[in-house]
């Protein structure tokens, strides 16, 4: 199985904010390490992680990279490129919905590649696009 990893499951894991979805996304990236699934992100959900991570959560720049690299370096790990025509497709999104650039990039850089999003994120659901809160509920 391949998935689309959207940022806000890297926060959870990291942050171990949230009693329900904290190990929720612990288990995703205990299924990348044991070959169970593939997932994919781009730099950009990188930058959103870390941005959340360092300026709401106040967590420190050598523990978000330890706990970042540490999945990238899995070979269940994929780091996609934009293109032009996807970024265009996200900005008509943007500007259509009610939703943020990044989630609408997302959504261009899952239906391109035939990806289903995980996400603890509700929003995609507007977007009518496939998005699995979990898959491991």
């Amino acid at each position: 199985m391949n998935y689309f990893l959207d940022a806000n499951i890297f926060v959870r894991h990291i942050a171990k904010d949230h009693k329900v979805l904290s190990p929720k996304a612990k288990m995703i990236f205990e299924k990348v390490a044991t070959k169970e699934v593939r997932v994919s992100v781009t730099t950009l959900v990188l930058h959103e992680a870390i941005y959340v991570l360092e300026h709401i959560y106040k967590v420190g720049r050598k523990n978000i990279v330890e706990n970042i690299v540490k999945p990238i370096a899995l070979e269940g790990f994929r780091i996609l490129d934009l293109d032009k025509m996807r970024v265009l497709a996200a900005l008509d999104d943007f500007v259509n919905t009610k939703l943020d650039f990044a989630d609408c990039v997302y959504k261009q850089v899952a239906l391109e590649n035939k990806l289903k999003i995980l996400s603890f994120d509700r929003d995609f659901s507007k977007l009518k696009v496939k998005r699995l809160e979990t898959v491991w509920m």
